[in-house]
C-alpha cells in the first residue's frame, strides 16, 4: 500500500513538472511571435498654452503703438529627429489707433489657425521626458485666419466690410506665412515655460479696411462717410492707404507647455 501511494505520488509530480515545463515553453516562446511585429514607440506630445502681444503692421498710424492683446493653444508632436509639428489654434487682436493723418481707427478680434513646422536646434535627448533641458527652435507656418474689422461710429459698433469704404469687397477670411522662433526651459519634470516671436505676412491688405483711395463719401450715408473718412476733409481720390503691399503682424507670447511621454505598441 505505502508502495503503491509513492509510486502514485512520484508519477503526480512528475506530470505536474512537465506541465510546468510546457507553461515555461509556452510563456517565453509566445511573447517573441507576439512582438515580432510590435515596435515600442516613445511619443513626445505637449500642450502649450501661450498669451502675449501683436502688433499690428499696415496702413494706418504707422507712429502708435498698434498692439493688441492675443492668446492661443496649441499641441507639439515629435515628427522625425529635430523636427516638430505644432498646430496653433490662436486669438488675435488686431488694431490701430486714430490715425494722425486721416482719423480713421479700427479694431479687429481674428481667430487663426497656424501650422507650424518647427525644427529644434539641441538634439533629442533621453532625459526631461525626451526633451533637452533648454531647447530652441525655428519655425515656418502658413496660416488661415477669419477676420472681420470694425470701428466705433457716432458711439456704435460697426462692422466696416459690409460699408464697402473703398468700392471693393473682401473676404472674411485671409491666408498668410509666418516665421520666427521659440524658445523654452524645463522648470520641474514634465513642465516647461518658453516665449517666442513671430512674423506674419498676411496675403491680404484689408485686415485695416484701409488700401486705396479715398472715393466719394459725401453722396452716401452719415455712418458710410464717416467711417470712409471721419475727418470729412480729405480730398476724393487722393491716398487713403499704401496699396502696395500687405498688411503684417509681429507677435511677442509667453508660454506654457505640459509634456507627456508615453510609451505604446503599434
Amino acid at each position: 500500500m505505502a508502495f503503491f501511494l509513492f509510486r502514485k505520488s512520484k508519477m503526480y509530480l512528475r506530470y505536474c513538472f512537465k506541465q510546468a515545463f510546457y507553461i515555461l515553453i509556452i510563456c517565453k516562446i509566445l511573447p517573441i511571435f507576439a512582438q515580432s511585429d510590435a515596435k515600442i514607440v516613445k511619443y513626445k506630445t505637449s500642450v502649450i498654452f501661450g498669451l502675449g502681444a501683436t502688433k499690428y503692421i499696415g496702413d494706418l498710424c504707422t507712429t502708435c503703438s498698434n498692439v493688441g492683446l492675443q492668446a492661443n493653444v496649441s499641441s507639439r508632436v515629435h515628427i522625425n529627429k529635430q523636427f516638430y509639428f505644432r498646430p496653433e489654434f490662436a486669438f488675435q487682436r488686431v488694431q490701430s489707433n486714430s490715425d494722425p493723418a486721416s482719423g480713421i481707427s479700427f479694431k479687429n478680434n481674428t481667430l487663426g489657425i497656424h501650422l507650424n513646422l518647427e525644427y529644434a536646434f539641441t538634439k533629442d535627448k533621453t532625459k526631461n521626458n525626451g526633451r533637452a533641458k533648454n531647447e530652441f527652435f525655428i519655425l515656418l507656418a502658413p496660416l488661415v485666419m477669419h477676420q472681420n474689422p470694425f470701428a466705433t461710429i457716432n458711439g456704435i459698433k460697426t462692422f466696416l466690410a459690409p460699408l464697402s469704404t473703398e468700392n471693393k469687397s473682401y473676404s472674411k477670411f485671409l491666408s498668410g506665412l509666418k516665421t520666427g522662433f521659440y524658445v523654452d526651459f524645463n522648470i520641474i519634470q514634465n513642465k516647461r515655460i518658453g516665449f517666442s516671436a513671430d512674423y506674419s505676412l498676411l496675403f491680404s491688405d484689408y485686415i485695416d479696411d484701409v488700401s486705396n483711395k479715398y472715393i466719394d463719401y459725401k453722396k452716401t450715408s452719415i455712418t458710410r462717410a464717416l467711417a470712409i473718412d471721419p475727418t470729412q476733409k480729405s480730398i476724393i481720390g487722393s491716398s487713403r492707404g499704401n496699396k502696395v503691399g500687405f498688411d503684417s503682424l509681429l507677435r511677442c507670447t509667453l508660454h506654457y507647455e505640459f509634456v507627456s511621454n508615453r510609451k505604446t505598441n503599434l
